[in-house]
């Protein structure tokens, strides 16, 4: 398979997301910080365009202003965003093979989630053999976490803090069986922490059964979580069982390869 990259015609992309990237791309290690002259000439940007897309990357912490000095220099965002990167790519080549061996095992679709932004960012995706496979899930995109069972196994194991940031927020139902409630999620929360895993029973796609289990790192925190799904009729309670006990297996394969001292 070839690596090189598949350029997109110049239509489809977004001049100005183009221009914030060659800012970005002009800080180095030898010139971490610079002035908006030294950024135009740097980028050969318009300077009132240069100064709007910098006013733009520091209000979202992608860039920072010494106010000293008036130079720029790459944020704590972007430094986040890096080591969001970065531990979803570990993550990614170490879950992988328990992905695919999940996939198999049940002929159903396997998915990796992390949490980002309050929400269940799907980071990795195995599909089974199953001719029908729910494309509820797709790598890139953002679950809430209230709903499904691998956001579910997510939101219970988070810091406390974490959690009721999520659940003070407007939950928003996406099927009949959706339960927006806090005090009722809270209850739900507190069995998937006894059982270790999460059940999302048609609360996040009408028809669809998921199963997931947390993830650990080396410090026992919770890094990401593990779901397997697929059409209810495929999903009753004795194979619920069955599939419940071969993602938390997985899972904690997962969470053993990444070092973790959770009991």
């Amino acid at each position: 398979m070839s690596s090189s990259k598949i350029k997109l015609p110049e239509k489809e992309q977004s001049l100005s997301v183009k221009k914030a990237i060659r800012i970005l791309k002009a800080f180095t290690y030898e010139r971490s910080e610079m002035t908006i002259a030294e950024l135009v000439a740097a980028t050969g940007i318009n300077r009132t365009v240069c100064y709007r897309l910098l006013n733009t990357l520091q209000d979202d912490e992608l860039l920072e202003k010494n106010e000293m000095t008036g130079r720029y220099r790459l944020g704590l965002g972007l430094f986040r965003m890096g080591n969001l990167g970065l531990r979803s790519l570990d993550i990614r080549s170490v879950a992988r093979p328990e992905m695919t061996r999940l996939a198999a095992q049940t002929s159903d679709v396997v998915v990796l989630l992390v949490e980002s932004g309050l929400a269940a960012l799907c980071i990795e995706r195995v599909d089974g053999g199953h001719p029908i496979q729910s494309a509820a899930a797709q790598i890139g995109q953002s679950l809430p976490l209230h709903v499904g069972g691998g956001p579910f196994a997510l939101l219970a194991f988070l810091p406390e803090e974490k959690r009721e940031a999520a659940l003070s927020r407007q939950l928003p139902r996406t099927t009949s069986s959706t339960i927006t409630d806090a005090a009722k999620i809270r209850e739900r929360l507190e069995d998937v922490r006894k059982s270790g895993y999460a059940v999302g029973d048609e609360d996040l796609v009408e028809h669809l059964v998921a199963l997931g289990a947390p993830i650990f790192d080396v410090n026992g925190d919770v890094v990401a979580s593990l779901s397997v799904g697929g059409i209810k009729p495929r999903y009753p309670q004795e194979r619920i069982d069955e599939v419940a006990r071969l993602v938390v297996t997985a899972a904690d394969r997962i969470s053993e390869m990444l070092g973790t001292t959770r009991n």
